[in-house]
Formats: C-alpha cells, sequence, structure tokens
C-alpha cells in the first residue's frame, strides 16, 4: 500500500456515524491506525 496514511495514527471524533464514520473506514482502507470516539 502506498499512502500518505499508511502507519498514520488518526483520531476521529463522532466517528461512529455519517461523515465521520466514511472517514474512519476511508482512512483504515488507506493502512492508517484510527481510533474513533463517539457518545452512547
Amino acid at each position: 500500500m502506498n499512502s500518505k496514511l499508511t502507519d498514520k495514527r488518526i483520531l476521529v471524533i463522532g466517528g461512529t456515524s455519517g461523515f465521520g464514520k466514511q472517514v474512519s473506514l476511508q482512512a483504515l482502507q488507506a493502512g492508517a491506525n484510527v481510533t474513533i470516539v463517539g457518545r452512547q
């Protein structure tokens, strides 16, 4: 995988639905380590 996000750490706030969820999924597919924070 040749991506600028490979092996980078990403923090997504509000990543359990909507735009944040899609950003999280795309970052994961690009090889990033993603931490997702959301409310219950």
